[in-house]
C-alpha cells in the first residue's frame, strides 16, 4: 500500500473516532448521566414509599391493636353486664319462688280456711267493739260465716259494726263508716303485707354469702 494510501486510511480512522468521541461526549454521556440520576431518583422514591408504607402499616397496626383492645374491653364489660343481670333475674326469679312458696300458697290456703277468718273477724269485733265500721266479706264467705259474723257483732254490744253489701273476691276487709279508712285483708293483699315483711330476711339469708 502506498503512503498516500496509509495517510487516508489514518485520517479517516481518525475522524471516525472524532465522531465516536463526539457522540460518547454529547450523546452516550449524557444518557448514562440521565440514566444515573433516575435511577437515583427513582430509588430515592421508592425508599421513600417503603417508608411511607412501613409507617402507614406501623399506624394501620397500632390503631388495629387498638382497636382490638377497645373491642376486648368493651366485650369484657358487655359480658359482665350480661352475667350481672342474668344473675340478678335469677335471683328475683329464686326469691319469687321462694315467696310464693312460704306465703303465697299458705296464705291463698289461710283465706280459704273459715275457721281462721271467723277467728280473726271475732278478735276484730272483741277489740274494736266500740268502733264504727263495717266487714266486707267475699260471696263464697258471705254464704257460710254471715251469721257467725252478726252473732259475734250481737254478743260484744257492737251496734256500730255492721256486715257490708259489698262482695270481695276473696277475704275480708274491714271500713270505716265514713269510708276513709279500709284495711285490706284479701288474699292480695296479705299476699303483699308477708311478702314485704319476709323478703329483707328472705334476701339476707339467700344471697348473703
Amino acid at each position: 500500500m502506498s503512503d498516500t494510501g496509509t495517510v487516508k486510511i489514518n485520517s479517516l480512522d481518525s475522524k471516525i473516532k472524532d465522531i465516536s468521541d463526539y457522540l460518547r461526549s454529547s450523546v452516550l454521556d449524557p444518557a448514562n448521566e440521565q440514566k444515573n440520576a433516575i435511577i437515583s431518583e427513582a430509588e430515592k422514591e421508592a425508599a421513600g414509599i417503603i417508608d411511607n408504607a412501613k409507617r402507614e402499616a406501623a399506624a394501620i397496626l397500632k390503631e388495629a391493636r387498638k382497636d382490638a383492645e377497645s373491642l376486648r374491653l368493651n366485650t369484657e364489660s358487655a359480658l359482665k353486664i350480661a352475667a350481672k343481670q342474668s344473675v340478678d333475674r335469677l335471683k328475683m326469679a329464686l326469691e319469687k319462688e321462694v315467696l310464693a312458696f312460704s306465703v303465697a300458697e299458705p296464705v291463698k290456703s289461710a283465706i280459704k280456711n273459715e275457721q281462721i277468718i271467723k277467728d280473726f273477724i271475732s278478735e276484730v269485733i272483741k277489740q274494736y267493739s266500740q268502733g264504727s265500721f263495717s266487714i266486707a266479706l267475699n260471696s263464697e264467705m258471705k254464704k257460710n260465716i254471715a251469721a257467725y259474723v252478726e252473732s259475734q257483732i250481737a254478743s260484744k254490744a257492737a251496734s256500730k259494726i255492721t256486715l257490708s253489701e259489698e262482695n270481695l273476691p276473696s277475704g275480708f276487709s274491714v271500713i270505716s263508716k265514713n269510708g276513709a279508712l279500709r284495711y285490706e285483708f284479701t288474699e292480695e293483699s296479705v299476699v303483699e303485707l308477708f311478702t314485704e315483711y319476709l323478703r329483707p330476711e328472705l334476701r339476707k339469708a339467700l344471697f348473703s354469702k
